[in-house]
């Protein structure tokens, strides 16, 4: 019974032979109606969970026509769900996080790549947790953040109550994994995977009446390509290749963890009152079955940015496909409205809410424009794409357009730009109209934040300096958890820009690795306020790369042991530094150099 059908009068109430038994009972029937009323608005809120798979492209599902892999769970969620045949996300996974978070474009809130700080999303970008957290639910993420190592950055400053997992773009290791458990450093034991999935059922299991937000972020199937025995054996078996193998093992494995949390659900009798939500962040990693799809991660052809989204909520949301186009950025309207809750006035997003037209409300926007951009290192506008209705835009490197009809040419293979000029044009123009309104607040990578009380020890990565001279990253690129070599000489220098958001003396350290020629030898630490601490490494240590559960090579740098040693003090007062690790004079030997810890004392 609804508070609609319980306030409508009975057939005949007004005959005036009843009116005394209604005047006489007047108070106890608006009793039962405040009473049902109370009952009904003290129903609890539904729960949400929010499921992110790492590079697992759209054709990486049997239901999707994948014969060589085996999903049971994902397809009989997709049956008994609302899934979206053509939902769009971002070429690489930094820029869909922060647009799954914010509602919003991710260039919007500073995100435009997945490594050097330019996957660091601003802190005052208004996040789903925040949302859920301020309409009085317990907040909680378990995996992979990539969208800000220090606070206010991280999740803690985004609004998660609880957090474990780890902050960059990929883990070192999948096995016995170090991770992060509300910024203390934890080893739990076991395949990462099934880790996050423990984590995530015993904090459901503990959440008691309130309401709960769980962000449950996997890194599979990332590199580096690590799997069970079962799993990968299972593939080999099958003929497929050592990297494929590893990948489709992941996704089984992510599959059997996604039914053990459906029968967590199940047992704590709150599945239907818990909206689960399932997606993938971009692409495949690799070339693999992805529907006929051209493109994969990294690119914005249909291949590298339609991906996977199922929404389910047993006996409330009837199975459904939604054949209309969608995107990342409409989850956080779509799942607030779900839940019935306002968003702030404050908050404007990108994206639409879908909660009624999931529900069958015949008022989706057919013709809206979803936009596409990736860059690497230097933001720039190209490559990009644009969907509007049946036609897409793509724009290469060098801003050179092709225009598809999705309709009659689903894998983009007749450019119809040089017959369709004016459309061509016209949608070109639209692109680049968006392309200066969501980087209007600047694309410059932002300084690393310390002094913070609620993080008073920051870690200055490798990955977030400036190099000059004959400084280079372990995997050439300034991926997480890369460490500085090719020390030589003073014009070698590694520079940190800071943000310092309290005046105050702060203890700093080195993490390195280096041989006898290194130890005792003297370095220096300056900072742009004409401080320079000389220091010295009291002895050698080197450590082995660990990398001994790889299915194949790895492109990513590996989990090493680092040695911490103190440099000094210093003085910094609140606003703007730069902080420099250089050599006198010339140098030979092995020095490497993770980062700098810096703690405000």
């Amino acid at each position: 019974m609804t508070i609609l059908s319980c306030g409508q009068p009975p057939a005949g109430i007004y005959r005036f032979q009843e009116m005394k038994f209604i005047l006489r009972h007047a108070t106890a029937i608006a009793g039962c109606f405040f009473l049902h009323f109370t009952l009904l608005c003290a129903q609890p809120s539904p729960n949400v969970i929010l499921i992110l798979t790492d590079d697992q492209g759209w054709g990486d599902l049997h239901c999707h026509g994948n014969d060589s892999i085996f999903t049971p769970n994902l397809d009989r969620l997709a049956a008994e769900s609302v899934e979206f045949d053509r939902f769009y996300v971002s070429p690489v996974g930094a820029q869909t996080r922060a647009s799954l978070l914010t509602g919003r474009y991710a260039l919007r809130s500073g995100v435009s790549w997945i490594a050097r700080r330019q996957e660091v999303m601003r802190s005052e970008a208004l996040t789903m947790a925040e949302v859920f957290r301020d309409a009085g639910y317990r907040t909680a993420m378990f995996g992979k953040w990539h969208n800000g190592a220090q606070y206010p950055n991280d999740p803690k400053g985004q609004g998660f109550d609880e957090f474990l997992g780890f902050y960059g773009g990929h883990l070192n290791n999948y096995f016995n994994p170090m991770l992060l458990y509300n910024g203390r450093e934890v080893r739990p034991q076991g395949f990462i995977t099934d880790i996050l999935t423990d984590s995530a059922i015993q904090y459901i299991a503990r959440a008691g009446e309130q309401p709960f937000f769980c962000y449950l972020a996997y890194n599979a199937p990332h590199s580096p390509f690590q799997c069970p025995d079962v799993y990968f054996d299972k593939y080999k078996r099958r003929g497929l290749s050592d990297k494929n193998a590893a990948v489709y093992g992941m996704i089984e494995n992510a599959d059997d963890n996604i039914g053990r949390l459906l029968h967590a659900l199940d047992s704590l009798g709150i599945r239907d009152r818990t909206y689960v939500v399932f997606l993938s962040d971009n692409g495949p990693n690799g070339e693999r079955y992805n529907g006929g799809m051209r493109g994969k991660k990294a690119s914005v052809y249909e291949g590298g940015i339609r991906a996977s989204c199922i929404i389910h909520r047993r006996n409330y949301l009837s199975p459904r496909h939604m054949p209309h186009p969608a995107a990342h950025i409409d989850l956080l309207p779509t799942l607030t409205g779900l839940c019935e809750i306002s968003l702030p006035k404050s908050l404007v997003c990108d994206g639409l809410n879908l909660s009624r037209v999931m529900q069958g409300a015949p008022d989706f926007t057919e013709n809206r424009a979803i936009f596409s951009q990736f860059s690497e290192e230097k933001v720039r506008p190209f490559p990009g794409a644009l969907r509007l209705g049946r036609y897409t835009l793509v724009l290469d490197e060098r801003g050179k357009a092709q225009l598809f009809d999705l309709a009659d040419d689903p894998v983009q293979e007749k450019d119809l730009s040089d017959s369709l000029t004016e459309k061509t044009r016209d949608l070109k123009n639209r692109y680049l109209q968006w392309y200066g309104d969501v980087t209007r607040s600047g694309t410059a990578p932002p300084p690393v934040p310390v002094g913070w009380k609620e993080s008073p020890r920051v870690i200055l990565e490798a990955s977030d300096a400036i190099l000059n001279g004959a400084l280079r990253y372990s995997s050439g690129r300034g991926w997480t958890d890369d460490w500085l070599e090719g020390w030589s000489g003073a014009r070698d220098t590694a520079a940190w820009v800071l943000e310092v958001h309290e005046t105050g003396v702060f203890s700093i350290g080195l993490l390195y690795n280096c041989d006898g020629y290194f130890a005792d030898r003297e370095l220096m630490l300056s900072s742009d306020d004409g401080n320079i601490l000389p220091f010295r490494i009291a002895e050698p240590f080197m450590s082995e790369e660990i990398t001994t559960q790889d299915r194949v090579p790895r492109s990513e740098s590996a989990e090493k042991v680092w040695k911490n040693t103190l440099i000094g003090q210093i003085s910094l007062q609140k606003g703007m530094h730069t902080l420099r690790l250089y050599l006198p004079d010339q140098a030979a030997g092995t020095f490497q150099v993770k980062g700098l810890v810096i703690s405000k004392l």
